[in-house]
């Protein structure tokens, strides 16, 4: 699963590394800025599905470890459905709020002579994300059976498909909205085949049905993807807020320097990511299981591998980053080294944090990370205005090191031992 998961992400960073300098050639720096916002929106697809879906994928491991279908196929309908019911909802009331207001000048200063392009390529991301949504379930139903590895073969293809899209239209000078359909729509179209692929041919006994729905189990999946929502909304809050933040004090022209620099260190959560991700079902099936000593060995293994490969990289990429990205872009694109320096800094700090949430997520132990992700969500993105107004691009990594250092790293390390007593004392009273 792993193998083919690195595959396709390293194909898809692979064309993404090609194309932008064409992109960059072709358009100029102003409009790539405006694509590069655009899809930059493209990271929110971590919270897309309300966390219903990560609530499907956990109740879709558990019904794994009981050996029991009929609760998997419950899962998987009544988080399907859901699903189709609020993108529908979402789309439409996106494509009436377009209509109403000017969305560009959630990126562009008002009054920038692109903002009739931000505003048509706005409306296809918006088509062609919340049309993504409910198709997307399939990944997590997929992760939950480990069986990852074949929406891992379609996203290979759906990459193959971009590259060919965004390098067509940037040696044609299309304008952006036409980049943001070849960023966008290969997702759509990927999500869907894969979706009917498995359910009718490779699994259909987990194949969505309405005879299936009942609100106590849309309840239960909801209940629990309501927490993971919480989640990725701060996540959201946190992360992805770094080009709209760049873009907003610094300007749209500084976007693309930002952007360029968070590609090369994208490699690392990349790599680690796909490798840490199919551990979240095996935790589950484990703390159901009981089995908390092959648990907290795993764990402190995986952080191990994430500390070591966050350094050892992290640190390559500093030393050679300049260098790439002249031969990459040019002498004239701006580098900063203390850019770079920063993004390994904090890439070590956040390759920790997610090997430990694979752990807390896989285990249901969510309520705790809601209650410090909110406190870091919203201090990191006053930081991050504060020091970017001053400092430039720089002050995103700086300020979010300084914000998880404080208030997710330091409590998720007192409360360690905590959190293991707390599982095994919730295991004994169910096995009671």
């Amino acid at each position: 699963m792993a193998g083919a998961g690195l595959a396709a992400k390293a194909l898809s960073l692979l064309g993404t590394l090609f194309v932008m300098p064409i992109v960059l050639k072709n358009v100029g720096m102003e409009r790539a800025g405006v694509w590069m916002a655009i899809t930059s929106l493209m990271l929110v697809g971590s919270f897309s599905d309300f966390g219903i879906g990560n609530g499907v994928m956990n109740a879709v491991s558990e019904g794994k470890g009981r050996n029991n279908d009929l609760d998997i196929r419950a899962a998987v309908s009544n988080g399907f459905f859901a699903l189709v019911v609020i993108s529908t909802a979402l789309l439409l009331l996106s494509l009436g709020a377009w209509l109403i207001f000017d969305t560009s000048q959630i990126f562009l200063s008002r009054g920038s002579a692109y903002s009739n392009e931000f505003n048509l390529a706005f409306a296809i991301f918006l088509i062609c994300f919340l049309g993504t949504i409910p198709f997307n379930v399939v990944q997590k139903v997929q992760l939950g059976l480990q069986e990852g590895h074949y929406f891992n073969a379609w996203q290979i293809a759906g990459s193959i498909m971009q590259f060919m899209a965004l390098y067509f239209f940037s040696i044609n000078r299309l304008p952006v909205a036409w980049l943001v359909l070849g960023s966008c729509a290969p997702a759509l179209v990927v999500s869907i085949l894969c979706h009917f692929y498995y359910f009718h041919r490779q699994r259909p006994e987990f194949s969505p049905v309405i005879r299936l729905l009942s609100r106590k189990n849309t309840y239960e999946i909801m209940s629990i993807g309501g927490l993971f929502l919480f989640l990725q909304l701060c996540g959201a809050l946190a992360y992805t807020s770094d080009v709209i933040v760049v873009a907003r004090t610094a300007g749209v022209v500084r976007v693309p320097e930002y952007v360029i620099a968070a590609k090369l260190f994208s490699i690392i959560p990349m790599f680690l990511g796909t490798i840490l991700l199919p551990l979240w079902p095996m935790y589950g099936e484990a703390v159901a299981r009981g089995d908390f000593p092959w648990a907290k060995r795993t764990l402190k293994r995986t952080m191990a591998l994430a500390l070591l490969v966050s350094v050892c990289a992290g640190g390559l990429i500093v030393l050679t980053g300049k260098f790439i990205i002249i031969n990459w872009l040019g002498k004239t694109f701006p580098v900063s080294s203390n850019l770079l320096l920063a993004m390994a800094v904090w890439g070590v700090f956040d390759s920790l944090g997610n090997a430990y949430s694979m752990f807390l997520n896989g285990a249901n132990v969510i309520r705790m990370q809601v209650i410090f992700a909110g406190i870091f969500a919203v201090t990191c993105l006053i930081s991050r205005i504060f020091l970017t107004t001053h400092l430039g691009p720089i002050g995103i990594p700086l300020a979010t090191t300084i914000c998880y250092i404080v208030f997710v790293v330091i409590p998720y390390s007192i409360m360690f031992r905590w959190v293991f007593r707390k599982l095994e004392l919730r295991f004994q009273s169910e096995s009671s």
